[in-house]
């Protein structure tokens, strides 16, 4: 745990809204509860997920309801504006990046990707290929069960069966798996040994609780950290989870980047403690 004189204020969706929006001694200031919060004195700002969230009140006329729907929207932006100002973990207008594109600015960083294919109609053997969401994870529930995607190997049977643009990649052999978070430059990598477990081998997220997979700290070479760097640089965020496989030949492939990847996962394993790391560039930028 991490413990500094600093004050902090969390906002989302699910907490308190923001009551009131107030401009005076040429300041801005938040309400939130009995709170009221100066955006001056706010020195760091981290994004993760939802949004601002101003309470408002509804009219009997939708019409009206749409006008301030509208005026509550630029407001929100124009606070994130002033909040992107400050010193920031990621932008919230940054965070939403396309794989595609990532990996396109990956390949021409000089880092190698799995072929990709996206009209399933063209592709005459499934053999050796694996499938997952452009989008990232999504989920839905159905007769009350959660379902979750994942990666998988797909079949000639499937295939055959698939939607038009259903988004398939070559399978990559591999050694292990690399979880990296980055953090403004920082590297902090951990290998996983998820290809010795039939259940993990496609998706370390098919976790298997019983015998879970060995975590270990890894370096990656300097050569790999930069061309990362300059891809971080490029898809403009300075924080993010990168997976990436080293192959038996010693290969490295890069194949995402989460901007809102998780570090808890990397950190405790490795005993890196990513958490002062995070404390200390809000803190401090450093």
């Amino acid at each position: 745990m991490v413990y500094s004189n600093l004050n902090i204020f969390k906002t989302d969706l699910n907490d308190a809204p923001i009551n009131n929006f107030k401009f005076k001694n040429n300041n801005y200031f938040l309400e939130v509860g009995t709170k009221e919060i100066s955006l001056i004195e706010i020195s760091s700002v981290w994004y993760r997920r939802g949004n601002i969230n101003l309470s408002y009140s509804k009219s009997k006329d939708e019409k009206i309801n749409r006008i301030l729907s509208e005026e509550r929207s630029h407001l929100r932006i124009f606070l994130n504006y002033i909040l992107e100002n400050k010193r920031n973990i990621n932008k919230k207008n940054d965070i939403y990046i396309n794989k595609l594109i990532t990996l396109c600015i990956a390949k021409k960083n000089n880092l190698l990707i799995p072929k990709s294919y996206f009209n399933s109609k063209e592709i005459i053997d499934a053999n050796g290929l694996i499938t997952k969401t452009i989008g990232g994870g999504s989920s839905f529930i159905k007769d009350n069960k959660l379902y979750n995607s994942y990666t998988s190997e797909i079949t000639n049977e499937e295939l055959n069966q698939a939607y038009q643009y259903i988004y398939t990649q070559e399978k990559i052999k591999k050694k292990y798996e690399l979880r990296i978070f980055y953090l403004h430059g920082k590297f902090w990598s951990m290998a996983i040994f998820s290809q010795k477990d039939q259940q993990t081998q496609v998706d370390f997220r098919r976790y298997n609780h019983q015998t879970p997979n060995r975590n270990v700290p890894y370096q990656l070479p300097k050569n790999i950290e930069l061309k990362l760097h300059k891809l971080m640089q490029e898809i403009n965020i300075n924080c993010g989870s990168i997976d990436m496989i080293l192959t038996p030949k010693d290969e490295f492939y890069f194949l995402e980047v989460n901007p809102i990847g998780q570090f808890g996962m990397t950190s405790l394993p490795c005993n890196y403690h990513i958490e002062n790391e995070i404390s200390n560039y809000l803190a401090y930028g450093k």
